[in-house]
Protein backbone atom coordinates (compact mmCIF):
# COMPACT_ATOMS: atom_id res chain seq x y z
CA UNK A 1 0.00 0.00 0.00
CA UNK A 2 1.46 3.38 -0.93
CA UNK A 3 1.30 6.17 1.78
CA UNK A 4 1.93 9.90 1.66
CA UNK A 5 5.07 10.85 3.45
CA UNK A 6 2.78 13.53 6.11
CA UNK A 7 0.44 9.95 6.63
CA UNK A 8 4.17 8.20 7.91
CA UNK A 9 5.32 11.26 9.55
CA UNK A 10 2.10 11.60 11.39
CA UNK A 11 2.08 7.67 12.67
CA UNK A 12 5.26 7.89 13.66
CA UNK A 13 4.92 10.94 15.74
CA UNK A 14 1.98 9.49 17.07
CA UNK A 15 3.30 6.14 17.72
CA UNK A 16 6.00 7.23 19.16
CA UNK A 17 4.67 9.81 21.62
CA UNK A 18 1.73 7.60 22.61
CA UNK A 19 4.20 4.90 23.64
CA UNK A 20 6.07 7.68 25.64
CA UNK A 21 2.48 8.67 27.28
CA UNK A 22 1.52 4.94 28.25
CA UNK A 23 5.41 4.08 29.66
CA UNK A 24 4.82 7.72 32.00
CA UNK A 25 1.50 7.25 33.05
CA UNK A 26 1.87 3.20 33.64
CA UNK A 27 5.34 4.38 35.57
CA UNK A 28 7.02 2.10 32.99
CA UNK A 29 10.91 2.55 33.00
CA UNK A 30 13.02 2.11 29.97
CA UNK A 31 16.95 1.58 30.35
CA UNK A 32 19.30 0.67 27.12
CA UNK A 33 23.24 -1.00 26.69
CA UNK A 34 25.08 0.23 23.60
CA UNK A 35 22.24 2.34 22.16
CA UNK A 36 24.47 5.27 21.46
CA UNK A 37 26.83 2.66 19.52
CA UNK A 38 23.70 1.82 17.73
CA UNK A 39 22.40 4.71 17.13
CA UNK A 40 26.01 5.68 15.22
CA UNK A 41 25.62 2.94 13.14
CA UNK A 42 21.46 3.77 12.14
CA UNK A 43 23.27 7.30 11.08
CA UNK A 44 26.54 5.85 9.43
CA UNK A 45 25.99 2.77 7.55
CA UNK A 46 28.11 3.49 4.99
CA UNK A 47 25.85 2.93 2.24
CA UNK A 48 24.90 -0.97 3.23
CA UNK A 49 21.75 -2.68 4.53
CA UNK A 50 20.84 -2.99 8.06
CA UNK A 51 19.07 -5.94 9.63
CA UNK A 52 18.10 -5.92 13.64
CA UNK A 53 16.53 -8.85 15.18
CA UNK A 54 15.40 -9.76 18.31
CA UNK A 55 13.64 -11.55 20.86
CA UNK A 56 9.62 -11.12 20.72
CA UNK A 57 8.33 -11.01 24.06
CA UNK A 58 4.96 -8.66 23.42
CA UNK A 59 2.65 -7.40 20.59
CA UNK A 60 4.08 -4.01 21.24
CA UNK A 61 7.54 -5.03 21.33
CA UNK A 62 8.51 -3.22 18.13
CA UNK A 63 6.79 0.04 19.62
CA UNK A 64 8.43 0.13 22.75
CA UNK A 65 11.82 -0.35 21.78
CA UNK A 66 12.02 1.88 18.63
CA UNK A 67 10.45 4.66 20.96
CA UNK A 68 14.16 5.11 22.18
CA UNK A 69 15.48 6.57 19.52
CA UNK A 70 15.49 10.52 19.19
CA UNK A 71 12.48 11.92 17.04
CA UNK A 72 15.48 13.24 14.35
CA UNK A 73 15.62 9.16 13.37
CA UNK A 74 12.04 8.61 13.89
CA UNK A 75 11.01 11.29 11.76
CA UNK A 76 13.66 10.91 9.27
CA UNK A 77 13.01 9.55 5.69
CA UNK A 78 12.13 6.04 5.27
CA UNK A 79 15.55 4.95 3.73
CA UNK A 80 16.79 5.70 7.64
CA UNK A 81 13.79 4.63 9.68
CA UNK A 82 13.21 0.86 10.28
CA UNK A 83 11.02 -1.41 8.34
CA UNK A 84 9.19 -4.12 10.31
CA UNK A 85 7.72 -7.14 9.14
CA UNK A 86 4.24 -7.31 10.88
CA UNK A 87 1.88 -10.33 11.06
CA UNK A 88 -0.90 -10.11 8.23
CA UNK A 89 -3.40 -11.93 9.77
CA UNK A 90 -3.12 -9.21 12.92
CA UNK A 91 -2.18 -5.85 11.49
CA UNK A 92 -3.31 -5.77 8.06
CA UNK A 93 -6.86 -7.08 8.36
CA UNK A 94 -9.04 -4.11 7.26
CA UNK A 95 -8.77 -0.73 5.55
CA UNK A 96 -8.08 1.85 8.70
CA UNK A 97 -5.41 -1.12 10.23
CA UNK A 98 -3.70 -1.98 6.25
CA UNK A 99 -3.13 2.55 6.08
CA UNK A 100 -1.88 2.99 9.66
CA UNK A 101 0.62 -0.08 9.56
CA UNK A 102 1.95 0.68 6.21
CA UNK A 103 2.69 4.60 7.31
CA UNK A 104 4.52 3.29 10.11
CA UNK A 105 6.63 1.07 7.68
CA UNK A 106 5.50 -2.10 8.86
CA UNK A 107 5.60 -4.57 6.04
CA UNK A 108 2.84 -7.46 6.15
CA UNK A 109 4.69 -10.88 6.16
CA UNK A 110 1.96 -13.92 6.37
CA UNK A 111 3.04 -16.78 8.74
CA UNK A 112 3.99 -19.50 7.33
CA UNK A 113 3.98 -18.83 3.78
CA UNK A 114 7.31 -19.41 3.66
CA UNK A 115 10.40 -17.52 2.98
CA UNK A 116 9.88 -16.96 -0.75
CA UNK A 117 6.75 -14.95 -0.67
CA UNK A 118 6.10 -11.18 -2.01
CA UNK A 119 7.01 -9.29 1.72
CA UNK A 120 10.39 -11.18 1.78
CA UNK A 121 11.32 -10.20 -1.83
CA UNK A 122 10.43 -6.20 -1.09
CA UNK A 123 12.80 -6.42 2.08
CA UNK A 124 15.58 -7.56 -0.18
CA UNK A 125 14.49 -4.88 -2.95
CA UNK A 126 14.77 -2.41 0.45
CA UNK A 127 18.44 -3.81 1.92
CA UNK A 128 19.35 -3.22 -1.20
CA UNK A 129 18.47 0.36 -1.14
CA UNK A 130 20.37 0.78 1.57
CA UNK A 131 17.71 1.06 4.14
CA UNK A 132 16.77 -1.10 7.57
CA UNK A 133 14.92 -4.36 8.41
CA UNK A 134 14.02 -5.35 11.81
CA UNK A 135 13.18 -9.47 11.93
CA UNK A 136 11.61 -10.97 14.82
CA UNK A 137 13.73 -14.33 14.07
CA UNK A 138 11.50 -16.08 16.46
CA UNK A 139 8.33 -15.92 14.17
CA UNK A 140 5.76 -14.95 16.60
CA UNK A 141 5.46 -14.10 20.87
CA UNK A 142 7.36 -16.11 23.18
CA UNK A 143 7.27 -15.20 26.64
CA UNK A 144 9.11 -17.91 27.45
CA UNK A 145 13.06 -17.78 28.68
CA UNK A 146 14.02 -19.87 25.72
CA UNK A 147 14.03 -18.59 22.62
CA UNK A 148 12.60 -20.52 19.56
CA UNK A 149 14.54 -21.45 16.55
CA UNK A 150 15.07 -18.62 14.19
CA UNK A 151 13.27 -19.00 11.06
CA UNK A 152 15.38 -18.81 8.02
CA UNK A 153 13.40 -15.43 6.12
CA UNK A 154 16.59 -14.01 7.82
CA UNK A 155 19.31 -16.19 5.98
CA UNK A 156 17.68 -15.74 3.13
CA UNK A 157 17.43 -11.47 3.48
CA UNK A 158 21.35 -11.93 3.95
CA UNK A 159 21.98 -14.44 1.03
CA UNK A 160 20.56 -12.69 -1.77
CA UNK A 161 21.05 -8.78 -0.43
CA UNK A 162 23.56 -7.70 -3.42
CA UNK A 163 25.76 -5.56 -0.65
CA UNK A 164 25.95 -8.01 2.18
CA UNK A 165 23.95 -5.68 4.76
CA UNK A 166 25.27 -4.92 8.31
CA UNK A 167 23.46 -7.03 11.77
CA UNK A 168 22.54 -5.77 14.83
CA UNK A 169 21.13 -7.86 17.35
CA UNK A 170 19.60 -6.99 20.38
CA UNK A 171 17.61 -8.72 23.81
CA UNK A 172 14.83 -7.20 25.66
CA UNK A 173 13.02 -7.67 28.52
CA UNK A 174 9.89 -6.49 30.72
CA UNK A 175 7.67 -5.98 27.86
CA UNK A 176 5.90 -8.78 28.42
CA UNK A 177 5.29 -7.31 31.75
CA UNK A 178 3.91 -4.43 30.39
CA UNK A 179 1.13 -5.75 27.98
CA UNK A 180 1.07 -9.87 28.94
CA UNK A 181 -0.56 -11.84 26.22
CA UNK A 182 -4.12 -11.32 25.78
CA UNK A 183 -4.19 -8.58 27.67
CA UNK A 184 -5.57 -5.04 26.67
CA UNK A 185 -4.75 -3.26 29.55
CA UNK A 186 -1.06 -1.95 30.19
CA UNK A 187 0.25 -2.99 33.58
CA UNK A 188 2.06 -0.61 36.36
CA UNK A 189 5.58 -0.08 37.07
CA UNK A 190 7.19 -2.42 34.98
CA UNK A 191 11.08 -2.00 33.98
CA UNK A 192 11.85 -2.43 30.54
CA UNK A 193 15.78 -3.36 29.40
CA UNK A 194 16.80 -3.07 25.98
CA UNK A 195 20.71 -4.35 25.07
CA UNK A 196 22.20 -3.32 21.64
CA UNK A 197 24.86 -5.82 20.74
CA UNK A 198 28.03 -4.97 18.65
CA UNK A 199 26.98 -5.56 14.91
CA UNK A 200 28.07 -8.38 12.70
CA UNK A 201 29.25 -7.86 8.85
CA UNK A 202 27.72 -10.30 6.94
CA UNK A 203 30.84 -10.54 4.75
CA UNK A 204 32.40 -12.67 7.44
CA UNK A 205 29.30 -14.32 8.11
CA UNK A 206 28.93 -15.68 4.52
CA UNK A 207 32.53 -16.49 3.89
CA UNK A 208 31.44 -19.26 7.15
CA UNK A 209 28.88 -21.10 4.79
CA UNK A 210 31.07 -21.42 1.31
CA UNK A 211 31.02 -24.86 0.43
CA UNK A 212 27.48 -25.60 2.51
CA UNK A 213 24.27 -26.12 -0.20
CA UNK A 214 21.76 -23.65 0.19
CA UNK A 215 19.58 -25.69 3.28
CA UNK A 216 22.57 -25.93 5.06
CA UNK A 217 23.82 -22.09 4.71
CA UNK A 218 20.12 -21.07 5.61
CA UNK A 219 20.59 -23.37 8.85
CA UNK A 220 24.17 -22.47 10.03
CA UNK A 221 23.05 -18.27 9.33
CA UNK A 222 19.63 -18.88 11.20
CA UNK A 223 21.60 -20.59 13.93
CA UNK A 224 24.46 -18.60 14.06
CA UNK A 225 22.44 -15.22 14.98
CA UNK A 226 19.87 -16.90 17.56
CA UNK A 227 23.44 -17.94 19.15
CA UNK A 228 24.63 -13.84 19.26
CA UNK A 229 21.30 -13.40 20.40
CA UNK A 230 21.10 -15.59 23.29
CA UNK A 231 24.45 -14.62 24.24
CA UNK A 232 23.13 -11.47 25.12
CA UNK A 233 20.55 -12.98 27.16
CA UNK A 234 22.98 -14.63 29.05
CA UNK A 235 25.21 -11.59 29.71
CA UNK A 236 22.48 -9.16 30.32
CA UNK A 237 22.72 -9.26 34.00
CA UNK A 238 26.62 -8.19 33.23
CA UNK A 239 25.64 -5.04 31.24
CA UNK A 240 25.57 -1.74 32.85
CA UNK A 241 22.29 -0.07 31.67
CA UNK A 242 21.32 3.46 31.08
CA UNK A 243 17.85 5.16 31.99
CA UNK A 244 16.15 6.74 28.48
Amino acid sequence: MQVSNFSRLSVTAFACIFTRVIGKLTRTSIETYNKEKFLNLILNRNDRGLITVSNHTATVDDAVVFSVLPLSVLLSTPSIFRWSLGAKEICFTNSLYNWFFSSGQILPIERGAGIFQDTMDRSIEKLNKKEWIHIFSEGRVNQSSEMLRFKWGISRLIMESKIPPLIIPFYHTGIDKLLPLKSYIPRMNNEVKIAFGNPIDSKILLKKVEGLNEKEARIFIANYLREKTIELQVNFKKYNFNKV
